[in-house]
């Protein structure tokens, strides 16, 4: 390391102030020197930056570019050699599936797993936008349906059979039964294949799925696509911002609720001030008006005709604004946490062999 070889530390050391002089972070160096004087012993500040931490580290010889601690021309060779690492225990046939299906991208076999996973759920998805398309139900009425709905059918059933193996395998080797059901996206794995089998049954016992009490169902296979957040990082970190902002994120939501009902209130008593207004007839229209406008979305379905009115729907305009701005606030420190939080328990997954 670096301030284990003389050679190495001699051109930073500074002959006018008879000191070493490394130019580094100073709150991070007295870690770097405990580890020398513990003999070995690196402990990792959670308030340090992720990208600090390793840059001084790999700047000392420390860390390297592997995860490794470098011992080349080190007079702590010795030490870390007697250091007794942990006896591992072995891991499990359950252990291993459950890493399989749950840690996406943990193994080979894992990563293979979740990149069949994904696959399957955007081929579901299309399979489900093509059966919407009016083009394919003349299709099927040209080719009597046959033909056609038999390869959806079946593209379906595939898909449908590996989500059922997923969530078996999931639920037969977690470490806790209770907080399997405790876990919300393995609701939305339960409702994503339940459909298909409760439509399958009445089929065998009715002869029709397109029963109108069934079309409902099928909303049942857009729920598939929350399972991608179970196989793409980014789209948990996502999540686990949102579970993270739940209180300011509530807060927002009813000071939002209490100022579209206060706009739909004050636009419906202005526009039926002189006469009854024809887009602002009840409160429902004006409430409509009032989050349209606020989502500065504005259909233009519903809009003020009095000059009052239409003063009014210029402050809400505004307000609107300020209303859409103040969740990013919160929104983007709480990404700032969980990043570094995220990138924090990638390096210390690194620095597990110091």
């Amino acid at each position: 390391t670096l301030l284990g070889d003389p050679q190495r530390r001699k051109k930073y050391y500074n002959s006018e102030k008879e000191m070493y002089v490394f130019n580094r972070n100073r709150v991070l160096f007295e870690w770097v020197l405990f580890f020398y004087q513990s003999n070995g012993d690196l402990y990792i500040p959670k308030t340090m930056p992720a990208d600090l931490i390793e840059r001084d580290l790999t700047f000392f010889g420390i860390l390297t570019s592997d995860g490794g601690t470098s011992k080349r021309n080190s007079p702590y060779e010795v030490v870390a050699e007697k250091v007794q690492t942990p006896v591992e225990q072995p891991i499990t046939m359950k252990e291993k599936l459950f890493k399989i299906v749950s840690v996406p991208y943990s193994s080979t076999a894992s990563t293979i797993w979740a990149l069949l996973d994904v696959t399957l759920i955007l081929t579901s998805i299309i399979a489900f936008t093509i059966e919407t398309e009016p083009e394919f139900e003349k299709l099927m009425d040209s080719l009597e349906g046959k033909n056609v709905a038999n390869i959806l059918f079946y593209i379906d059933a595939v898909c449908v059979s590996f989500f059922s193996i997923d969530l078996t395998i999931k639920f037969m080797t977690c470490p806790n039964r209770i907080d399997f059901f405790k876990e919300l996206l393995n609701w939305c794995d339960m409702i994503a294949v339940g459909p298909f089998y409760i439509q399958l049954i009445t089929f065998m016992f009715n002869g029709d799925v397109h029963l109108p009490s069934l079309f409902i169902l099928r909303l049942g296979r857009v729920v598939r696509l929350f399972k991608l957040v179970r196989r793409i990082p980014a789209l948990t970190m996502v999540m686990n911002i949102i579970v993270s902002s739940h209180r300011e994120l509530a807060m927002l939501a009813v000071l939002w609720f209490m100022f579209v009902y206060m706009s739909a209130a004050l636009m419906f008593f202005l526009e039926n001030m002189n006469s009854d207004s024809e887009m602002f007839r009840t409160m429902f229209h004006s409430l409509w008006w009032s989050v349209v406008t606020m989502g500065t979305v504005g259909y233009g379905d519903i809009y003020p005709n009095e000059a009052s009115g239409k003063v009014a729907g210029v402050f809400v305009v505004f307000g609107s604004t300020i209303f859409l701005t103040l969740p990013m606030t919160v929104i983007v420190s709480k990404f700032n946490d969980v990043s570094s939080s995220y990138r924090i328990a990638q390096f210390n997954a690194r620095c597990t062999t110091i």
